[in-house]
């Protein structure tokens, strides 16, 4: 296996293997249907709000650089609902990096495909600072968009997350979430 790390700020498409990109656009839409949406949420193409949220695609790829899995990051101003402490209403939590898409091609999938790419996904984060904390802490201090039924269950059983609290945004954070802010 492989990995890929593609950046928004710095895509370069030619720098691909020729066939990622389909890939990607493929998975993107499957991704979508498994979401129960009617759009793909990750494609080839970064738009100026893909650069600006900081937009990160982790892809893994099998001995052929085929895509087998990939998980999308960036960066939302979102307004959350800490269910420990109700009274202190919405918080407004800037620059708040967020697992926007994982998807895992389904034919590979409960092979490690999913937590080799999560881990990747984990390792950068703690390489870049961008959370100071150990890579299974990490994972706690993500807010997740719209995770799948399948998701869930994934996240309580490699990183122990449980209790996820669904924000009316549709985005789902833990309780470490708020420990860390």
């Amino acid at each position: 296996m492989s990995s890929l790390i593609i950046s928004a700020a710095s895509y370069d498409a030619s720098s691909l293997p020729p066939h990622l990109p389909k890939q990607l656009d493929e998975f993107g839409a499957a991704s979508g249907v498994a979401q129960n949406l009617n759009h793909a949420i990750t494609t080839s193409e970064f738009s100026e709000k893909a650069i600006a949220e900081q937009h990160i695609v982790y892809c893994l790829l099998s001995p052929s650089k085929d895509l087998l899995g990939y998980i999308k990051t960036g960066y939302k101003n979102l307004w959350l609902l800490d269910e420990a402490n109700m009274k202190a209403g919405l918080k407004d939590c800037k620059s708040t990096l967020c697992v926007l898409d994982f998807y895992v091609d389904g034919k590979v999938q409960r092979s490690g495909h999913g937590k080799a790419v999560f881990d990747l996904m984990l390792r950068d984060i703690v390489e870049r600072g961008a959370a100071n904390q150990s890579e299974a802490e990490a994972a706690a201090l993500l807010a997740y968009d719209r995770p799948s039924p399948k998701m869930i269950p994934f996240l309580a059983k490699h990183y122990n997350l449980r209790d996820g609290y669904v924000q009316s945004n549709n985005y789902t954070v833990f309780p470490p979430f708020w420990a860390a802010r």
